[in-house]
């Protein structure tokens, strides 16, 4: 059986899943404020600008929350899941 070696004490899955929740708590307060300044306020641009922001952040929280993590956690040549 495959064991995995911890040489950083799962530091960089750490690292990863705080970018993760860093990223999912920011886009809260942007959605917030994409609501009271945004559509409350008729202020289009600032719709668009707040929903590219968005995306921006998304897009860095998606890989380090999932696919880093899964290649961190995962020893080599584990296919996931054993089998029920």
């Amino acid at each position: 059986m495959l064991e995995k070696i911890d040489l950083l004490g799962g530091l960089p899955g750490k690292s990863f899943l705080l970018v993760q929740v860093a990223c999912d708590l920011y886009l809260s307060t942007v959605t917030a404020n994409l609501v009271d300044k945004g559509i409350i306020g008729k202020n289009l641009p600032y719709i668009w600008q707040t929903g590219g922001k968005m995306l921006l952040v998304s897009a860095l929280g998606l890989p380090a929350g999932g696919f880093w993590q899964h290649l961190l956690c995962l020893p080599p040549g584990h296919a996931g899941r054993p089998a029920a």
